[in-house]
């Protein structure tokens, strides 16, 4: 009913507030890394037709892989029996793919952990987000997540848009881009554990809650 219910939703609930930090550092890194993409696209592909080539090869790409892993993947990892940890997949992906590009920059190596990381995130990523809700209360489900959805989603975008604009004119182009990814990613890892346990307490409790014997007014 009130445009800030959504924000309110959150700061009340410990693991909407994780949530919430997890996707801002998921859409801020990615846009970081998306930059370097980029970068290397124009500096090594000369030709307009050939950069709109690649590009859109490199999303055919990730529609199969997705396609692939949502079958394979994401089937292995619900039966899990805490499924929220695999979403460390992404950022050890992230972590792996930064790393060789600060050894050795390629567009090849960006390119592979573009493909990878985002195919994950579209068949399996959005599958543990959806998750972590489920023992949730309404409000948290429908109030919460919507916030974090739209308005962290795009902030997380927004600022690191910023955060480049401003780095390129200052710094230029160079490695504190791949160091601040990293440092997100550290965060991120911190992050997504803490919420896969507090995830484990939910059902727990909700476990707990089930299992009690019903009492009848006497």
């Amino acid at each position: 009913p009130r445009p800030w219910d959504g924000f309110l939703s959150v700061c009340r609930n410990q693991i909407l507030v994780l949530m919430a930090l997890e996707m801002f550092f998921y859409t801020f890194s990615s846009t970081l890394f998306s930059q370097q993409f980029n970068h290397l696209v124009e500096s090594e592909l000369g030709n307009i037709n050939e950069r709109t080539a690649f590009v859109a090869g490199i999303y055919g790409y990730i529609n199969i892989v997705s396609l692939v892993t949502q079958f394979l993947v994401t089937r292995l990892v619900m039966i899990f029996a805490n499924p929220i940890y695999s979403l460390l997949m992404l950022n050890l992906i992230q972590v792996a793919g930064t790393a060789m590009m600060l050894v050795r920059p390629s567009l090849n190596i960006i390119s592979l952990t573009i493909i990878i990381r985002y195919a994950l995130n579209y068949s399996t990523g959005r599958v543990l987000r959806e998750l972590i809700y489920i023992p949730l209360d309404r409000e948290a489900k429908y109030q919460g997540k919507s916030f974090i959805d739209t308005v962290i989603f795009r902030f997380g975008d927004g600022l690191s848009s910023a955060v480049i604009y401003g780095g390129l004119g200052i710094l230029g182009y160079g490695f504190w881009i791949d160091y601040s990814i990293l440092g997100v990613m550290a965060l991120q890892f911190y992050v997504i554990l803490r919420a896969a346990g507090l995830y484990a307490q939910r059902l727990q409790q909700a476990g707990s809650a089930s299992l009690m014997p019903e009492t009848s007014a006497g």
